[in-house]
């Protein structure tokens, strides 16, 4: 199933996308989107994942995927290793099935055309930091494929099986 939508401008798509989620948590509360199973793991298995032994890096996986939709997989986590305050591109979308783990050294600006959050998006933060005073941060900026204008292209996404046919049918 997917989830699709032609816009003339990128915030008839951010509407479209709120309208259909909050109609979905009013009409169907019992039928909306539930946490993967493939991501029902404890925090010590988590961790492990995260970890550096096992983690696939965020600047790895845009580099094997130049200009494509990045998508990371259900159950493993992909860990943003920008602490430079660099600028990534990510033309295609993020669709995050698994997690998408800010360490407190991340430092980097994402432009993207879309998040799609199915999985888990976590950051972390020292305790007794302000936001103010760290200087460490992560920014994400969300853009239309043509600049100033109607893009003509559809917005499509690959919704996780385990919640395709949630909602009431809407996102099919």
């Amino acid at each position: 199933h997917t989830m699709s939508c032609r816009t003339s401008s990128m915030s008839l798509w951010k509407l479209y996308l709120t309208i259909l989620i909050a109609i979905c948590a009013t009409i169907s509360p019992t039928n909306a989107y539930q946490p993967l199973t493939c991501n029902n793991l404890s925090s010590a298995a988590w961790d492990s994942k995260c970890s550096s032994e096992e983690a696939g890096t965020l600047s790895d996986l845009v580099l094997a995927t130049p200009g494509l939709a990045l998508e990371i997989p259900c159950g493993e986590c992909v860990v943003v290793d920008y602490t430079d305050g660099s600028t990534v591109d990510l033309p295609g979308g993020i669709n995050v099935v698994g997690k998408l783990y800010f360490p407190t050294a991340a430092n980097v600006t994402i432009r993207t055309t879309y998040v799609l959050v199915q999985g888990i998006f976590s950051t972390e933060r020292p305790m007794g930091v302000p936001i103010s005073t760290d200087s460490n941060r992560v920014k994400i900026l969300i853009y239309e494929k043509t600049p100033g204008g109607d893009t003509n292209e559809d917005n499509t996404v690959q919704l996780h099986a385990e919640n395709s046919g949630r909602c009431g049918g809407i996102f099919d």
